[in-house]
């Protein structure tokens, strides 16, 4: 019996250190820049070069405070790409498609797929997701239109 529950929490423990690992990817999230609100890419506060990554993104919409699609785009501003719109935003979301990696026996990763990386161990296809309110939100948020993963709040009491 002892035995048992000894292995039911080296179960738990280990399980818990392999979740809360550190993951290697990149992403994409929006924050100020110089008062403006950017797309920032890259890891922790690794600012890289966001700019030569815009063809990548997909979509970009602003919302406004009901939730309504505003006018919204990017511009290159140095290296950062920055948010435009005619209106106020309550909300921005953004999709990147990153493309498909494969990682080599060396553990190196190149930007193709197994088709053409014929010894890969791992590939993969990779999207990034961004979502950024600008003000608590006076309505639920909803699921935005091309996002797969979306973490939303329970309700409008955001701590």
């Amino acid at each position: 019996m002892r035995l048992v529950r000894t292995l039911s929490v080296a179960l738990g423990v280990s399980t818990l250190l392999a979740a809360t690992a550190p993951v290697g990817a990149h992403g994409i999230w929006f924050a100020q820049r110089a008062r403006q609100l950017a797309l920032v890419y890259g890891v922790g506060a690794d600012d890289l070069d966001a700019v030569k990554r815009l063809p990548l993104v997909k979509t970009v919409t602003g919302y406004d405070s009901d939730w309504a699609p505003v006018t919204t785009s990017l511009r290159a501003a140095g290296a950062i790409p920055v948010v435009d719109s005619d209106e106020p935003v309550a909300a921005v979301a953004a999709t990147m498609d990153y493309g498909y990696w494969s990682k080599t026996p060396d553990g190196e990763w190149h930007n193709k797929g197994r088709d053409e990386v014929p010894n890969a161990t791992l590939a993969e296809h990779n999207f990034k997701y961004a979502v950024h309110l600008t003000q608590v939100p006076t309505k639920p948020v909803p699921l935005f239109e091309g996002h797969t993963l979306q973490v939303v709040p329970a309700d409008l009491a955001i701590p």
